[in-house]
């Protein structure tokens, strides 16, 4: 298990503040315009100075992806790691955090009842809050073939009696073609993953 130690404040608008804590060297950041291209070219120096240019031909386009996904989807926040990150917990996985309302064609009850039923939604171990559930999927990314893997996490907002709630999205890029070691590295992450949300908490004011 990858250990956890820094805490990342959340605090953004649409929902109450949270903590949370992350891998070390992880960051979190509000959506804006601007913080695509420098994410993108700050991950370009530390993983090319890290030999590991491959590794960065998954997660520039993983980025730019995401943002374009995560617009679309309003969201609010994204977690990734930063410029301290150590070279061992750099990973090809971001995590976008949303909000998501209840509408009369979509209340939140039955979202959740569909994600437990269809995709084996659990509560998240450790956690008493969270929802979790899995999502794989075939995609082309930069013109080559790769295996998405989406963790889903949803939380309901404190004084909202249920109608919002906040969807953490963890996407995780895997090639094609896997032997044990990128499987064993897979599942590393996942489990780091798990065990940042698993510390959120709302901060009470």
């Amino acid at each position: 298990m990858m250990s956890l130690r820094d805490e990342l404040l959340g605090r953004v608008p649409s929902i109450p503040a949270f903590r949370m804590m992350g891998p070390p060297g992880w960051e979190l950041h509000e959506m804006a315009p601007e913080t695509e291209q420098q994410l993108v070219a700050r991950a370009r120096e530390r993983l090319m100075a890290a030999h590991q240019p491959v590794l960065f031909a998954r997660l520039g386009p993983l980025v730019t992806e995401a943002f374009a996904s995560a617009r679309a989807q309003g969201a609010l926040f994204m977690i990734m790691p930063g410029a301290d990150t150590p070279a061992g917990l750099l990973a090809p996985v971001t995590i976008i955090g949303s909000l998501q309302r209840s509408a009369p064609s979509a209340p939140l009850d039955a979202r959740v009842a569909e994600a437990i039923e269809n995709h084996g939604a659990r509560v998240l171990g450790g956690s008493r809050h969270f929802l979790r559930w899995e999502h794989h999927k075939r995609a082309r990314i930069d013109g080559d073939e790769a295996d998405t893997r989406t963790l889903v996490y949803l939380t309901p907002i404190p004084g909202t009696g249920r109608s919002s709630a906040l969807q953490l999205t963890a996407t995780i890029v895997q090639p094609v073609e896997r032997d044990r070691e990128t499987d064993a590295r897979i599942a590393d992450w996942i489990d780091m993953i798990d065990a940042s949300v698993a510390t959120f908490a709302w901060v009470r004011s």
